[in-house]
């Protein structure tokens, strides 16, 4: 397939979120906690390096969205 044909379909499929990666709904869910309380602890273990933040562009219903993950650092 030839580049542009690769990023078309790139474009079209979306990144693959790689295991341990959360949304901020996920890490809520998981922690029995509130969405909007979640989001502020990541942001601030985010800025104090703890957490890792990435956007990736995952494919929802008919478009794609870059959506927040994130992920505990490993030290």
């Amino acid at each position: 397939m030839g580049k542009l044909l690769d990023l078309k379909k790139a474009k079209t499929i979306g990144d693959v979120v790689p295991d341990g990666w959360k949304t901020v709904a996920e890490w809520a869910e998981e922690e029995g906690k509130s969405v909007s309380h979640i989001g502020r602890v990541l942001a601030d273990l985010s800025k104090s390096g703890d957490v890792e933040k990435q956007v990736f562009r995952v494919k929802s219903s008919d478009r794609l969205q870059s959506i927040s993950y994130f992920r505990i650092c490993e030290k």
